[in-house]
């Protein structure tokens, strides 16, 4: 399994027209800041950025990503998890953090479930209140019907998210 980076370095080497930056991401994503990670246990001061971020977003998509063999975290698991990783001194603890901001603690087109029995389509995020984005509720749980779609800006309402629905 480890020996996939090497691989890849052979075919991007070979492969006319290829970008050095995707060499580099290539050599790097499964590199640690701690100087653990594989092939070539890189010290934190030689993994550039374009390292880091490879780095964040293929983990986040080995975490969330459904498997014969495991079914993916919910986007929060996967936020916890890789902040869990930048205390250790695996990711960059900054990086971690926007990259968290740049998708929103609630993806757009999430599907979630409110305090109101709805469940509701994640609309757009609330740079100022991650937690509470703008959503379009289109269904009661309770009564399992189908209810006119209202648009509701979580960040001035009562309504709140209970949580995130993988799939119905």
């Amino acid at each position: 399994m480890k020996s996939h980076v090497n691989h890849s370095i052979k075919i991007i080497e070979s492969t006319p027209g290829i970008s050095e930056l995707s060499l580099e991401v290539a050599v790097l994503h499964h590199e640690k800041l701690n100087g653990t990670g594989y092939p070539f246990n890189i010290p934190k001061e030689k993994i550039t950025k374009y390292g880091r971020m490879i780095a964040i977003c293929d983990i986040f998509d080995a975490l969330t990503a459904n498997r014969c063999y495991k079914d993916g975290y919910s986007h929060i698991k996967a936020f916890s998890i890789l902040r869990s990783l930048a205390q250790k001194e695996h990711l960059d603890q900054r990086l971690v953090d926007l990259f968290i901001k740049c998708m929103g603690v609630y993806p757009v087109g999430s599907l979630v479930e409110l305090s109101s029995n709805k469940l509701a389509i994640v609309e757009s995020r609330n740079d100022g209140d991650p937690t509470n984005p703008k959503v379009r509720s289109f269904y009661n749980s309770l009564d399992g019907s189908y209810v006119m779609a209202e648009d509701i800006d979580l960040s001035d309402n009562e309504d709140f998210i209970v949580r995130g629905i993988r799939s119905l």
